[in-house]
Order: structure tokens, then sequence, then C-alpha cells
């Protein structure tokens, strides 16, 4: 529903069904933003987002991670997850649509300006340092 909704409104989606058919989509493409469920049918949301910030060409992606247990996962917990926003669904197209525009502009507003960075990373972040 949200990838046709999304579509509807003049954005490009990509649709895939599985953690692993997602990187390797990465693999060969970089899009502005990713969008993932919290279940998927070979991996969970969060080991999806880990694997995308410890991978090069996806570490710096904004990411939404849709959360349809609010036992599991606090939607104020985003930055532990390593994500840029957790949203709790269900929720309407609009508000998703709203969300993503932000997270791809402060996206933006962050990176523009540095020349380089450093990259170290331990077991659960990865942290960016301008140089």
């Amino acid at each position: 529903m949200y990838g046709e909704y999304l579509g509807w409104r003049g954005l490009e989606v990509c649709e895939v069904g599985t953690a692993s058919a997602a990187l390797h989509e990465l693999s060969r493409s970089r899009p502005d933003a990713i969008i993932t469920d919290d279940r998927l049918p070979d991996s969970t949301g969060p080991e999806l987002v880990r694997a995308l910030r410890r991978s090069g060409p996806t570490f710096d992606l904004p990411i939404i991670l849709l959360c349809s247990d609010t036992f599991a996962i606090q939607t104020d917990d985003a930055a532990r997850y390593g994500c840029d926003r957790i949203l709790l669904v269900p929720l309407l197209p609009e508000a998703l649509l709203g969300v993503l525009d932000q997270v791809v502009e402060e996206h933006a507003s962050r990176t523009q300006g540095f020349e380089s960075w450093l990259f170290t990373r331990n077991t659960d972040s990865v942290w960016m340092v301008r140089t």
C-alpha cells in the first residue's frame, strides 16, 4: 500500500520482499532513502539496518523503520537501532510521505559541506567524524 501511494505521488519506488533481496538491490543502486518493516521473511528490520550501516555504500542512507509491535521497539529508540526514524504502523500513507520528506531533507543538510569522512566502527554503531 505504501509503495503504491509513494509511486502515485511521483516517487520512484523499488519494492523487495526480503532483506537479502534488499541488500542485492542496494548493491546495484543507491536510493535517496530506505523504508523497511520490522519483520521480514528472512531477517528483522533492525538486523537489516545494522547490515546497511556497516556497508560502505549504504552506511549514510536515511532509513525509516516501520514497526508494528510497540512492545518490541520504542519509537524514540531510532538512534539505538541506527535508523533515522521509527514509525508505528498502521499509519496513513500521507504521514509516511511527510516523514520521508523530512528525513531526506535532514540528511541533505547534515552532509552538505563535508569534505571528507573518517569512519570508525564498533559492534553497535558507525561514528562519522568530519576531518
